[in-house]
């Protein structure tokens, strides 16, 4: 297992593998029952983000030649976007937690991909000069970051995608991961 997040009801978990299968199951159960599998890439899962409504999973991961990242209907992994961007890995993912949708993706190709939707298209892209290790939106959607393998902290705004400022040298090293506090 690579990755798994529970649902924003906090009902079910979604999770993935180093197989690019999908796992849904319920989290509300005692025998945590199946709700549907499927392998979704070609390699690798590597993460997951749920609409704020519970219907949508944001995926990301290494599909091979093919897509990078992917947005499914949470009950039976219907496609409803697959979604342009990335040409490498992508490594992180983020669903913007209140109306209207929006979605940020980072990878490998040193890029981070916003999109607009549904249907999912991508709106904009930033480069990084090394891998984006890390996209996040805040719980009340008025804030997104990225972080990487240069060091600095990039931060955008969830509605357009813009990015709002930048923290280089953030760290001594490479940032691996990034969060947003309970309050944003």
């Amino acid at each position: 297992t690579t990755v798994a997040k529970f649902s924003p009801s906090g009902n079910y978990i979604a999770s993935g593998d180093e197989y690019g299968r999908l796992i849904v199951w319920a989290w509300d159960t005692p025998t945590h029952i199946t709700k549907f599998e499927s392998r979704v890439f070609a390699a690798g899962l590597l993460d997951i983000d749920w609409s704020p409504d519970n219907t949508k999973l944001l995926l990301v991961g290494d599909g091979g030649s093919g897509t990078m990242t992917k947005v499914v209907t949470a009950d039976s992994g219907n496609n409803v976007g697959e979604m342009v961007g990335h040409n490498r890995r992508a490594t992180s993912c983020a669903f913007k937690q209140s109306r209207p949708f929006r979605c940020m993706t980072g990878g490998e190709d040193n890029k981070v991909v916003y999109f607009k939707g549904p249907p999912f298209k991508m709106e904009k892209t930033h480069d990084y000069s090394t891998f984006v290790n890390s996209v996040r939106m805040s719980r009340d959607g008025s804030k997104a970051v990225s972080v990487g393998a240069d060091k600095t902290i990039r931060f955008y705004d969830p509605e357009t995608g813009d990015k709002t400022e930048s923290i280089a040298n953030a760290h001594d090293g490479t940032i691996y991961e990034a969060a947003f506090s309970p309050d944003g």
